[in-house]
């Protein structure tokens, strides 16, 4: 079976939504972020939210179609420091964190490789972008941390930013450990 290698580009507000409906359709109503804090990510963080796209499987016989349908989506802020209820809420322009708030993929399309798919890709993009990160950071519930640690992210522990009812925890990537594997995944998400 060949892995599906999704197109990407960062949001437009045509996208919002069929964002809007993901986001509701992938977490619990105290977790899903508002249609309102959605469009305000869009807007003021658009480089730090792709939407992923449906194309072919890649292969070397068949060039990729042109993808129109958004089958995912990461988006991501700036903060300066560390996670806070505060610096979960805004986007920091100069900020040194990159904050990840929701990886999402469409129901139907879920545990077949695409979100790793789609982490690689975001990690490699955010690369190209030259900002001045310190560190990536994002909350995860206990069941995701092991999707998380194979991207490379370490646990730092329970997050003191409280979000719904369920316990979080926060992990994080370090710059200089993303440069490498941004890297190692530019050879490797297409050999695969």
């Amino acid at each position: 079976m060949s892995r599906r290698v999704p197109s990407y580009r960062p949001v437009e507000s045509s996208d919002l939504p069929k964002i809007c409906e993901l986001e509701a359709e992938s977490y619990p109503p105290d977790e899903a972020a508002t249609p309102e804090r959605l469009r305000y990510r869009a807007e003021v963080a658009r480089d730090l939210f792709l939407v992923f796209l449906d194309g072919e499987p890649l292969t070397s016989s068949s060039p990729i179609i042109p993808a129109t349908e958004v089958i995912g989506y990461i988006c991501g802020t700036l903060a300066t420091g560390d996670l806070t209820e505060a610096t979960m809420t805004t986007h920091q322009s100069s900020g040194d964190n990159l904050c990840i708030h929701s990886v999402v993929v469409v129901q139907n399309m879920r545990r077949q490789g695409l979100g790793l798919s789609m982490m690689k890709l975001y990690l490699q993009y955010v690369v190209t972008l030259n900002l001045e990160l310190t560190r990536i950071s994002l909350l995860a519930k206990d069941y995701l941390l092991g999707f998380y640690q194979v991207n490379g992210f370490h646990i730092r522990g329970v997050s003191s930013v409280a979000h719904g009812k369920d316990t979080w925890y926060e992990l994080t990537l370090g710059v200089r450990e993303l440069q490498l594997m941004a890297a190692d995944n530019t050879s490797s998400i297409h050999s695969d």
